[in-house]
């Protein structure tokens, strides 16, 4: 049998017969988002449960997850599957709001509070109204705005900058961070901010442990990003893959959808089949974050020379640390062990590495 093209919340990915895709959403309709989720990856059975189950509540949530995750996605997920999907769904990126404004922004403001407040401002928990409020990044919160959050959650009220009434507000929080459990803990948020957010936690796993969602995320954004008048680029040599399970992706799945948007732009709009050389072409320039010879990637395209290159990279990256290493690779311990050992192999049978152009090719794994 061949590929089969499923269709998920409006997009399509392409999936191996007797691939576990997960989930599908249980109910039907419009509403329902977490059928947008596209993941086969068993790390990600956990999260998508405890997402759809806490989306029923209006219980806080706080989801935890690196840069390019997919946090949003996964808030706007529970915010379309639950009591609230009617009402508004409103983002704020606390990092980007400015110190002196924060409380105004979210809890208003009245004309004359502030130089430059003009007129009444209702405050995003106004406009968040009987919704949800996805407060991103909530460890930069400062310490102000902290405490009034504290209050909203306790007593489901606000006051505005320069207002002496309260007001009472029935909004869903949400927060995200990609700051750790410990950090947050550590004197990030206030404590007891930290245990009212944290009623339930949700953790969003890296993309490099969940290796068996890069093919079809991968597909799912050639396929959202392509020419329209382009042939569908449906299939994705194996090789490829190989080359894209072995980079950690510190971008995650965003850059994940970076490089499919690099590919889907640069390459000519007859082509149905992306190749080892089309990624590698894309590593060369972003893995180590700077140019081929900045990066140490290897000139060569072949697969071993690339491996070996990853497999150096990640232990740089981890200080030698292989346990660390097989992380950021999303291979396990073992694996790494093997990998080295088949490389020290090689390096025995060429010799040597300074009699022979292994080096110059990256085709030999450091020593383990």
């Amino acid at each position: 049998m061949g590929t089969l093209r499923k269709q998920f919340g409006g997009a399509l990915a392409v999936v191996e017969p007797g691939d576990d895709v997960v989930p599908v959403c249980a109910s039907t309709g419009d509403a329902c988002q977490f059928d947008q989720l596209i993941t086969a990856s068993p790390t990600m059975r956990p999260v998508v449960e405890w997402a759809r189950a806490a989306s029923e509540s209006t219980t806080p949530v706080l989801i935890l997850g690196e840069t390019g995750t997919g946090k949003e996605m996964l808030a706007r997920a529970m915010h379309a599957n639950g009591p609230r999907r009617a009402r508004s769904f409103v983002p704020v990126n606390c990092a980007a709001l400015p110190h002196d404004l924060v409380e105004s922004e979210l809890f208003g403001h009245r004309r004359g509070a502030f130089s430059g407040a003009l007129t009444d401002h209702p405050g995003l928990f106004a406009f968040a109204q009987r919704g949800t409020l996805l407060l991103d990044e909530i460890g930069e919160l400062p310490a102000g705005a902290q405490a009034k959050l504290l209050r909203v959650l306790q007593s489901g009220e606000t006051r505005p900058v320069g207002g002496m009434e309260s007001r009472t507000v029935d909004v869903r929080i949400l927060a995200a961070t990609n700051r750790s459990l410990a950090e947050l803990r550590g004197g990030v948020l206030r404590q007891d901010l930290f245990y009212r957010l944290s009623v339930v936690v949700i953790e969003i796993p890296p993309l490099r442990q969940r290796l068996d969602d890069i093919p079809l995320l991968f597909e799912h954004f050639l396929a959202q990003h392509r020419h329209r008048d382009a042939a569908p680029l449906w299939h994705v040599e194996p090789e490829a893959l190989d080359l894209l399970r072995c980079y950690p992706f510190p971008g995650n799945v965003r850059e994940l959808e970076n490089l499919a948007q690099f590919l889907c732009t640069l390459l000519p709009a007859h082509v149905e089949v992306v190749g080892a050389r089309d990624v590698a072409a894309w590593l060369h320039r972003h893995a180590g974050g700077g140019t081929v010879g900045e990066a140490g990637a290897p000139e060569s395209l072949n697969l071993r020379a690339l491996e070996a290159w990853a497999v150096r990279t990640a232990l740089e990256r981890a200080g030698g640390n292989k346990s660390h290493a097989a992380a950021l690779l999303g291979i396990s311990r073992d694996t790494l062990y093997r990998k080295l050992h088949e490389g020290a192999l090689r390096r025995a049978a060429a010799g040597s590495l300074a009699d022979s152009d292994v080096g110059a090719a990256g085709d030999a794994y450091p020593r383990a």
